[in-house]
């Protein structure tokens, strides 16, 4: 493998000629007490280990692929008919490598509204029914019962404006769904 030198620099031992110590001074008695090829420790860079977990996963998002995964920041947002702490309501196929995407690609924006610190990432799924897509089912429920309910679909979420309701309340009750806002919120 091969490194460069500003790698190198970091973390190894290397010789400096006197030259390049003191170019000025080749001959001069600057360079009396320096011998030649002397050995020159670099500076040192300082480590910290911050306080705070950057990202916690646990065994709950590894049982299913399919599922539905909220955004909750600490501070509830100001949505014009309530307040909640969801900010974003996604969905996923492929489980938990692309809620981390997810949460990769959104965390400067959601990090960057006023007063939010930190936010956690929350799943939930629903059992599997043959010849439908349940989880996109779920998430299209959840936008449209989190919209009727605050006025605005999550700040995060892109879409969700518009969408307009098909059979997703076949599948799932109005009450349930607003029960488990309730508990996001």
């Amino acid at each position: 493998m091969f490194f460069g030198f500003d790698t190198l620099r970091h973390f190894c031992y290397f010789t400096i000629p006197k030259s390049v110590i003191h170019p000025r001074a080749e001959n001069t008695n600057e360079t009396k007490d320096i011998d030649e090829g002397a050995h020159v420790m670099a500076k040192r860079l300082t480590i910290s280990l911050k306080p705070k977990h950057a990202m916690q996963v646990t065994r709950v998002s590894i049982g299913k692929k399919k599922l539905v995964y909220t955004i909750l920041v600490k501070k509830a947002l100001k949505y014009p008919w309530g307040r909640s702490r969801i900010a974003y309501i996604g969905t996923t196929k492929r489980g938990v490598d692309r809620i981390a995407q997810s949460v990769a690609a959104r965390a400067r924006d959601i990090l960057l509204i006023h007063g939010v610190r930190e936010f956690t990432v929350r799943v939930v799924t629903c059992s599997p029914k043959p010849g439908v897509k349940t989880w996109q089912k779920l998430e299209r429920a959840f936008l449209l019962t989190f919209r009727q309910k605050y006025g605005a679909p999550p700040k995060c979420n892109t879409q969700g404006s518009k969408i307009k309701q098909r059979d997703e309340f076949k599948y799932f009750t109005r009450r349930r769904l607003e029960r488990v806002l309730e508990m996001l919120a």
